[in-house]
């Protein structure tokens, strides 16, 4: 006999966590320089930040680092996450006060306990199943701090350039206009202008 599932309510959502990223270093003799150790992942602020009342206004570091046990890495198969990360140990193992908090992190007006059941054990959400998706990433090492850097510098350097791009469109488009418009008043007959 199965035991009843406790219903979880998501708690408002307020200031979350106080968070500071703190990257473990390690000494690499070979390169003969401080390395960031490979055992931990980066969170960028962009991805809490839906989840945040005041989320910082343009943040330049990793919202937090957290170590993840080496054997993580080591598994060969990333479906064989989902035996660390399943309902089971969702429903056994963490406190009510855990699953409350990581509640957090759901999208809001979801019944929470279908939405955890559904993404621990495989249903696709939109064309996927974030879990499987962030086990991917996190085995192929993008979940790295470094990695998560460079891809945060990569997004803002993309913005700055799409940003540039569109004010170059509109200056050319004020410049097209404005020409147009000198034609226009310095031409004896406007109606040939139209004229093929």
């Amino acid at each position: 006999s199965k035991r009843p599932r406790p219903h979880i309510e998501q708690p408002p959502r307020s200031p979350l966590l106080t968070l500071s990223s703190h990257i473990h270093l390690r000494w690499d003799d070979r390169a003969r320089r401080v390395l960031p150790a490979d055992d931990q992942i980066g969170i960028p602020w962009r991805h809490l930040a839906p989840f945040l009342d005041s989320p910082p206004r343009a943040p330049r570091t990793l919202a937090d680092v957290a170590t993840v046990p080496r054997r993580i890495f080591s598994l060969a198969d990333i479906p064989l996450l989902g035996g660390v990360l399943s309902y089971q140990v969702w429903d056994a193992c963490l406190t009510e006060a855990d699953r409350r908090f990581l509640a957090r992190f759901l999208p809001p007006g979801s019944d929470a306990e279908e939405a955890v059941q559904d993404l621990l054990t495989g249903e696709n959400h939109h064309f996927g199943n974030p879990l499987v998706t962030w086990s991917s990433a996190l085995c192929c090492g993008d979940l790295h701090p470094d990695a998560v850097l460079n891809k945060e510098q990569q997004i803002r350097a993309d913005k700055k350039a799409y940003h540039a791009h569109l004010k170059n469109y509109h200056s050319d488009m004020t410049d097209t206009v404005t020409r147009w418009r000198d034609k226009w008043l310095t031409c004896d007959n406007p109606k040939s202008l139209f004229r093929g």
